[in-house]
């Protein structure tokens, strides 16, 4: 992986990003560097800056890399090229500055920037060498027995699941980039100039260890050279260009001490932006950056002030200048910003700057605003809900204590600089003392109580998955209006993701698969099929509109195939949906825990699998989940909450529940789906849930043909078959009806019975039915909306066209 999110490294012939064709001298062996590259000998109790230092000794070019102990990603990222969730691997500085030869002091100043926890990452075109990534065990073995060449035998470091084999080469006479058409049918990576590895000592994601062999660093063979200079790519690498992304190569040793005015005055305001970026106080910036300014003013020692104004060394900023440059930095940004200071004049103040107290804070809340200096951006606080973190995809809930570990790092950050002050041992001590009083677990909970008041982490409920549009796939974040795939996106807060990853084509992805068979067997007919994809894709969308506004019914006996269907559903959508509890829907006695209600914020389809029989709906509970008003919930032992359902919920049962409640308010709800056919033991295969979770990619792809079909249509088009299920299922379900038919006798224009007498036959009826009589109240309304209505000028409510049947043998 080559890391291009700023400006090539400088080139001595050819254009970055293209093999330099200066010279058609072919390249051999001989016009290798002469610089030695010597064997490193990793000692494994080294610190990750030492393991740096050591490297860098050996003559290979170092830099830090994040390290996956961290707890967020301390790559460099931005706009275009955020994290990608991959641990260990991302440069924690911007190009320009790795593509410069470091010194000793920038290796501490830059892994003390990260608390002294970073991997190491070797610069290849710097470090004069072209390093092949095995990504898979024996495919270099392939590769040379496929060319009939011979590599030897050289430095190679052991990689969580492969290995890279370094080789000298000097680029200045003939480049080798990192793309090598030579190794397209191979999973093999070429590391040439403009590319890095992760170097010996550094630790992989996995928790393995990169480890070297103790070989000498071999010159790469010309004949191999020769494959590879006539594979690599003749394409300028595209770099996204980060703002300010050329401030930091101004920033490295090499450069700022061969400046002059006012680059030299742009290189010391952005290396101070980049100290206020981590949350330092003035005080502890202050000796950091007055050894920049050494390295800046005096490059070799003391320079005679008879040279400030010579053609070398025109207009010097001396260090009262430097100090007051710093003060002004942290006077105009806030803790946590600076490393976007753009490059103006030296005499242009910075318009609407802003008033900053870099001393105002202390205790607790000093400490979690050092916090949010360094993890800005990496972690939220949703107010009543808890911490989340950005894991390169989503804003996921913080369940495993990245929180709390980014409090040890700004602690143990903080005890690196006090060391790195050199203070009087007295005055030292005092300090250390200071941040282990930081280190209970009591205050330690008291500065992440602050720093969740903090604007830089806090938030509120509704802006998570704020944009019902937008549906965050394995692979990319797909906006439902435009169908357009993109990168994930820290600021979409979104805090969901599917399983499967999706991609688009003409001709759509999912036409012949397990999935679709096993559809077609369990559902024959095609309309309700088309009718259920369209559910599926309608439920894509975070909102509740009109068509979501209804409770589908999945329905059959067993050994049909639709618990598998829901399954398959509900593991493709991954975070988006959930299965809740079977009696969610049910009638029970008391209210449903608010928990239960809780988890269902921010899905998009929720399904309910009940199977018992003789179960009665809660109506009014089914009113409210399906109705898109706001819900109040609360997760155990938290406070109440409310947010804006985004759920189509779907129930699959063996039994339909009953419902006493023949109203529209409730039929317009119901949607019966049936399963009518009945797989043989003989014919179900058993294995068939493993088979659909691997073919996750094609049920999403499904789903989201489903979306598309129903904006096609302009709506959920329910078919025949649906519609006659739903008639059956409320005729079924119409216990006063039942009654009517049971026990009374209807249209004669002399029949007439009291609302009483009814009721007290009805009460029996039902008692003997299993149906809820319910209140007299309800049962008049029933019988009104049926077309009895009681009279209101009788004394006993008399209810016209219709009496008992039992009046009538009483007559006879």
């Amino acid at each position: 992986m080559t890391f291009d999110s700023g400006e090539g490294p400088p080139e001595e012939d050819g254009d970055p990003g293209t093999n330099s064709e200066a010279t058609t001298t072919t390249a051999t062996a001989d016009d290798q560097d002469p610089t030695a590259l010597t064997v490193p000998r990793i000692d494994p109790d080294m610190s990750p800056v030492e393991i740096a230092h050591h490297l860098h000794e050996c003559g290979f070019h170092a830099f830090p890399t994040d390290h996956p102990d961290q707890p967020i990603c301390i790559g460099k990222h931005g706009p275009a090229t955020p994290c990608d969730g991959i641990r260990g691997k991302h440069p924690a500085v911007k190009f320009g500055t790795w593509a410069i030869v470091p010194t000793p002091k920038m290796i501490d100043l830059e892994w003390d920037m990260h608390g002294g926890l970073a991997n190491t990452g070797i610069a290849c075109g710097p470090s004069g060498l072209v390093i092949l990534d095995e990504d898979q065990a024996g495919e270099l073995n392939r590769w040379t027995v496929t060319y009939g060449i011979n590599l030897p035998d050289t430095y190679t470091v052991t990689t969580g699941r492969g290995e890279h084999r370094y080789y000298r080469w000097n680029h200045a006479v003939r480049r080798i980039g990192n793309s090598a058409k030579a190794m397209t049918d191979f999973k093999i990576d070429v590391r040439g100039d403009g590319g890095y590895a992760i170097g010996e000592g550094s630790h992989h994601a996995s928790g393995a260890a990169y480890v070297g062999n103790g070989l000498p660093v071999a010159n790469l063979p010309d004949e191999v050279a020769e494959i590879l200079l006539a594979g690599t790519s003749e394409e300028k690498p595209h770099h996204h260009r980060d703002q300010g992304s050329s401030w930091d190569a101004n920033t490295s040793d090499a450069n700022v001490a061969k400046i002059g005015y006012p680059k030299r005055h742009n290189a010391l305001i952005a290396y101070a932006g980049r100290l206020r970026k981590t949350g330092l106080d003035y005080h502890e910036a202050e000796p950091v950056f007055h050894q920049r300014w050494l390295l800046c003013e005096q490059p070799t020692g003391q320079i005679p002030e008879a040279t400030y104004h010579s053609a070398d060394c025109p207009y010097p900023v001396t260090w009262d200048e430097g100090k007051g440059k710093l003060r002004d930095v942290f006077h105009r940004y806030p803790p946590g910003q600076g490393d976007d200071i753009p490059e103006q004049p030296a005499d242009k103040p910075r318009p609407d700057a802003g008033q900053w107290d870099t001393e105002k804070h202390s205790g607790h809340l000093g400490m979690a605003v050092k916090m949010g200096a360094q993890y800005a951006g990496k972690l939220l606080y949703v107010n009543k809900i808890g911490w989340h973190r950005w894991d390169g995809k989503r804003w996921a809930p913080d369940g495993d204590g990245q929180a709390r570990r980014a409090v040890h790092a700004v602690i143990k950050r903080d005890r690196r600089i006090i060391k790195m002050l050199k203070l009087p041992d007295e005055e030292e001590q005092k300090r250390l003392r200071q941040i282990a009083r930081y280190e209970s677990a009591s205050a330690i909970t008291g500065i992440l109580t602050e720093a969740a008041a903090l604007k830089t982490f806090s938030v509120t409920v509704d802006v998570l998955d704020a944009d019902p549009y937008l549906f965050n796939c394995a692979n990319g974040t797909l906006d439902l209006r435009t169908m357009d795939m993109r990168r994930h996106d820290p600021a979409d807060r979104i805090t969901k993701i599917a399983v499967a990853a999706y991609a688009p084509t003409p001709a759509g992805n999912c036409s012949t698969t397990t999935w679709t068979s096993f559809l077609a067997t369990v559902l024959p007919d095609e309309e309700v099929r088309d009718y259920l994809q369209r559910l599926c894709g309608l439920s894509l969308i975070g909102e509740v509109n009109g068509d979501k506004q209804i409770l589908p019914i999945i329905t059959g006996g067993g050994a049909n195939g639709k618990t598998t269907a829901i399954e398959a559903v509900t593991f493709a959508l991954g975070d988006y949906a959930m299965t809740a509890e079977p009696t969610l829907l049910m009638d029970k006695r008391g209210d449903a825990h608010p928990t239960g209600v809780a988890d269902l914020m921010g899905r998009r389809f929720v399904s309910v699998c009940e199977t018992e029989q003789h179960r009665r709906f809660n109506i009014a509970l089914v009113k409210w989940l399906t109705g898109g008003d706001t819900i109040k919930a609360r997760f155990m032992r938290q406070d109440f909450f409310s947010y804006t359902p985004s759920h189509l919920m779907m129930l699959a049962t063996n039994h339909l529940p009953r419902i006493d409640d023949d109203t529209p308010a409730v039929w317009r709800r119901i949607r019966v789906i049936p399963f009518t056919v009945q797989i043989p033991d003989a014919e179900q295969d058993k294995n068939l849930k493993d088979h659909l979770r691997a073919e996750a990619d094609a049920v999403l792809a499904w789903i989201i043909e489903g979306w598309k079909e129903y904006r096609q249509r302009g709506g959920l088009a329910e078919p025949d078959g649906v519609l006659v299920a739903t008639d059956g299922y409320r005729n079924d379900s119409d216990a006063v009806g039942r009654f009517i038919e049971d026990e009374c006798d209807v249209g004669g224009a002399q029949s007439a019975v009291t609302t009483q007498a009814l009721f007290e036959r009805w009460e029996r009826w039902a008692s003997a039915d299993g149906s809820a009589a319910g209140s007299r109240i309800a049962f008049g309304r029933a019988l009104d909306a049926k077309g009895y209505p009681a009279e209101t000028n009788t004394h006993d409510r008399l209810r016209r066209t219709i009496c008992l049947k039992s009046q009538i043998e009483d007559v006879t």
